[in-house]
């Protein structure tokens, strides 16, 4: 049983082996072999036209062929190499925007896959809870009892206010617990009951705003780097005539119609490099200096996503600093309703997420960024 075990394991071992690449890791590995590999070719191909330059030179030297001859085949032979360094520079810039499309991709996921972490973050709801006192089941009890008294003392009703301000609520409990009816003992036991939600609504109420406004402002930036990578992948891709939106192609899983007309788009411009007009060819320069230029926005994109990725990451840091920096915690937990804990647990999870899941900041300074660039390895 245990030498089956064993093979099974050397089996699996490669896959184990290839999991610990993450998606970035393996698009610098693809472009870094690729780039290696069209040099290689082109490099070749450059070797033996340089050959055929040395042998034209030595023919004419030794008088084999004429100087007419000999400049003709020199003239070709140079403009073949300069066709060739066109296309080595097409080839290796069409690999990196074919790359620029992956990351693209998957930084959408992972944008799309924050606006689902925002949406159902339960933020407001607990803040909501946290900050009103009538959330509070102890403080509810306190409150009906201590309205039952004034009642019985015949004391004017209180406003419908009561119900909806937590801070009059507040106010008009403790004053009335200390005032109402009842004897000592009685109003000591309210405000027994309604100290720790005093204690917390009054200490924790701006902090736990500041969490849910700063929330909000994480949401909406969240949603327009969304709207920006719409705009990208738009000015992205109309260079080669693709004009599906980025989540109409997402949704349709269109990729192969997009990589199709980057293939037609390279088609066209080799087959111009093959004419003899320089026009064409300043054209098919200017197409390459485009897909490059492309790229450059790709990555300050790229940057714009980490940088707002380990901004996130500060705030919920903060949260979760503020949230543990309830110092009567362990006396109250009690009386404090279960979105308190829900918040705590919300703000380590968004942390981890921020750190793992969202985060892309081993990019920044990367050998892939090199790459995209241009930056010979």
């Amino acid at each position: 049983m245990k030498k089956y075990i064993m093979i099974i394991f050397i089996l699996i071992q490669p896959l184990f082996a290839h999991s610990e690449h993450n998606p970035f890791d393996e698009i610098k590995i693809e472009l870094k072999k690729g780039i290696e590999e069209i040099n290689k070719e082109i490099e070749i191909k450059k070797t033996n036209l340089y050959l055929e330059l040395d042998k034209n030179t030595s023919s004419f030297e030794n008088g084999i062929i004429s100087r007419l001859d000999y400049l003709e085949n020199s003239y070709n032979l140079k403009k073949e190499i300069e066709s060739i360094e066109i296309l080595t520079d097409l080839e290796i810039t069409r690999l990196r925007y074919t790359k620029g499309i992956e990351l693209i991709k998957m930084i959408y996921e992972k944008i799309l896959g924050l606006d689902h972490h925002f949406t159902s973050l339960r933020t407001f709801q607990n803040i909501s809870d946290l900050t009103n006192p009538n959330s509070f089941p102890e403080f509810i009890k306190a409150r009906d009892k201590i309205t039952k008294q004034l009642d019985e003392k015949k004391t004017p009703a209180l406003p419908k206010i009561f119900e909806s301000n937590p801070f009059v609520s507040l106010t008009v409990s403790l004053a009335s617990s200390l005032f109402g009816g009842g004897d000592k003992n009685e109003k000591e036991n309210n405000l027994e009951e309604i100290s720790c939600i005093l204690d917390f609504s009054v200490k924790m109420h701006a902090d736990l705003n500041i969490i849910y406004y700063e929330t909000e402002f994480l949401k909406e930036s969240n949603l327009t780097l969304k709207e920006d990578a719409t705009k990208l992948f738009k000015d992205y891709t109309q260079i080669i005539e693709y004009h599906t939106s980025l989540s109409e192609c997402r949704e349709n899983d269109d990729w192969d119609s997009l990589f199709d007309k980057l293939d037609n788009t390279i088609e066209y411009l080799r087959k111009d490099l093959k004419t003899e007009s320089e026009y064409k060819k300043m054209k098919i320069i200017k197409s390459i200096n485009n897909l490059e230029f492309s790229i450059d926005r790709l990555l300050n994109f790229m940057d714009r996503y980490i940088d707002f990725i380990v901004e996130g990451e500060q705030y919920y840091t903060k949260f979760e600093i503020i949230l543990n920096n309830y110092k009567n915690e362990s006396e109250c937990i009690s009386s404090i309703p279960h979105q308190y804990s829900d918040l705590k647990r919300d703000v380590k999870n968004s942390i981890m997420k921020f750190t793992e899941a969202y985060s892309i900041s081993e990019i920044k300074g990367s050998k892939l960024r090199d790459l995209l660039y241009g930056i010979p390895q």
